[in-house]
């Protein structure tokens, strides 16, 4: 028997919720809107030609954030995002989850969907997951989510028939669910419904995660039919699957407007990293260095709108510094949520004040990955690539002394595309950022990627509860009480 990770809030002994400061009718409903490998550049916002005009139209209606940093990959932005502290704290930043992966976000974590439960929100997630699927416990059913359509790993082998090599990928509620239908509209679909269906007495936590446009390259024919002038098939693909996720985008928001609840909606979107660099065939990031994988701004800084109508200024920019996780003391702010006692701190801060055009109170985002890891500020950028965190004896230098093993320095503000390395033209400076480094790495937890995972198999029987119990590392034990 599978027992609870944590109970309600206020529960826990001395963690009780404080509602005096807000109403659950006062407090806004949350609509967060995650893309998957979306190019910097391929949005019209950014004067991309895939033709996205409602997310165009949702950059007139709140501010841009135009210095918004993730993880250069999938799971570990993720991991970020629902734990509110970096990944490398949680063992989750060096590569991703795989098909025979037992690991994922370990059991100390209170997710944001379970932060939300507590302070009363009904809590739904539609999309990618990609935080854990071999224990019951590691899968969103079980980390807050009241709702979860979806699928549990990182990618599926077709958008049109929801499998994996073999196995059926599309679950609800721990159940297959075979339908007809491309992935992304299935997605938008039950979006909509889960905002139908929204109870008039509670506020709304909806986590729209879509995997569009990750690999594989599968799009509908007549979204490709708009695009005819594109000479590369891989690149008429990819603008026609972001040209169909704005679409459903556009029809989730018209759902709110039905519901009667978009004037209370604090609507995000951005994406988990950057697109993949492949020059003309694929994604592009331009003005960005690089793509996904890499410690560049193409890997990291990831296009992000926030509207809130009448609280965020229409058509506001901000170049603030914002990190992925702190959407979630934002969100707890927001929701008059708390931790329970014993959580783990987190590395959040609260954008809201950015959002509505004040200074940030982040002053550096410390990117820590496979081989790629940065320290970004405000002005500049220090990045370190190829040096392996999985490897035990590099991770140890790291620790002692970064500078040493080298790395990049880049004025980003002077320079947003990264050519010119000032390292050795600025060896304090650089030696000073690397400095701050080491507190981080003195602080990455042991990766548990394994590349040959990453071959599977698929589990027959996604969440073995049989042998759940046998590990008390993702067990449900009330780790806080």
């Amino acid at each position: 028997m599978i027992i609870e990770k944590f109970k309600l809030c206020g529960a826990i002994a001395g963690c009780s919720l404080a509602l005096s400061t807000a109403t659950a009718v006062e407090r806004p409903n949350v609509l967060f809107i995650l893309s998957d490998d979306q190019g910097y550049a391929d949005v019209g916002f950014h004067e991309g030609i895939a033709q996205t005009p409602n997310l165009d139209k949702l950059k007139t209606q709140g501010v841009e954030l135009t210095r918004h940093y993730t993880q250069p990959q999938c799971g570990p932005t993720r991991s970020a995002l629902m734990s509110g502290r970096y990944p490398y704290r949680t063992a989750m930043h060096a590569g991703n989850v795989c098909p025979s992966s037992e690991w994922g976000l370990p059991a100390e974590t209170y997710t944001m969907a379970e932060m939300f439960k507590g302070a009363g929100y009904q809590t739904a997630m539609i999309g990618k997951w990609h935080l854990g699927h071999h224990y019951e416990s590691l899968m969103p059913e079980n980390q807050g989510f009241d709702y979860f359509y979806g699928f549990y790993l990182g990618e599926v082998h077709s958008y049109f028939t929801h499998d994996y090599f073999g196995a059926h990928a599309l679950h609800s509620q721990r159940q297959p669910v075979h339908t007809e239908g491309y992935m992304t509209d299935l997605f938008t679909e039950e979006a909509i419904k889960v905002i139908e269906n929204k109870a008039d007495d509670q506020p709304l936590f909806l986590y729209l995660s879509y995997n569009a446009p990750h690999d594989p390259l599968q799009a509908k024919p007549e979204d490709e039919a708009k695009y005819p002038k594109v000479i590369y098939q891989h690149r008429k693909t990819y603008l026609a699957m972001i040209d169909c996720m704005d679409q459903g985008i556009g029809r989730v928001l018209q759902a709110l407007e039905d519901k009667g609840i978009r004037d209370n909606t604090l609507i995000v979107f951005t994406s988990d990293n950057g697109g993949v660099f492949a020059r003309e065939q694929f994604a592009h990031n331009t003005p960005l260095r690089h793509g996904k994988g890499s410690a560049y701004e193409g890997a990291i800084r990831t296009p992000t709108l926030a509207v809130w109508d009448g609280q965020i200024e229409p058509g506001a920019v901000s170049d603030e510094l914002v990190y992925v996780a702190d959407w979630y003391q934002t969100f707890m702010q927001l929701a008059d949520g708390q931790l329970p006692q014993g959580a783990p701190e987190l590395d959040s801060f609260d954008v809201l004040p950015v959002l509505k055009g004040q200074d940030s109170q982040r002053a550096e985002i410390a990117m820590i990955s496979h081989r790629a890891h940065a320290l970004v500020t405000k002005e500049w950028v220090a990045v370190q690539m190829g040096l392996d965190t999985i490897d035990a004896a590099v991770l140890k230098q790291l620790s002692a002394n970064p500078a040493a093993l080298g790395g990049e320095l880049y004025n980003i503000e002077d320079e947003i595309w990264q050519r010119t390395d000032l390292a050795a033209q600025e060896p304090e400076r650089f030696t000073a950022m690397m400095e701050r480094m080491k507190l981080h790495y003195g602080g990455v937890q042991p990766s548990r990627f394994d590349p040959s995972q990453m071959d599977g198999p698929y589990p027959d029987d996604w969440g073995n509860a049989a042998i759940n119990d046998l590990n008390p590392e993702y067990s449900r034990v009330d780790v806080h009480e």
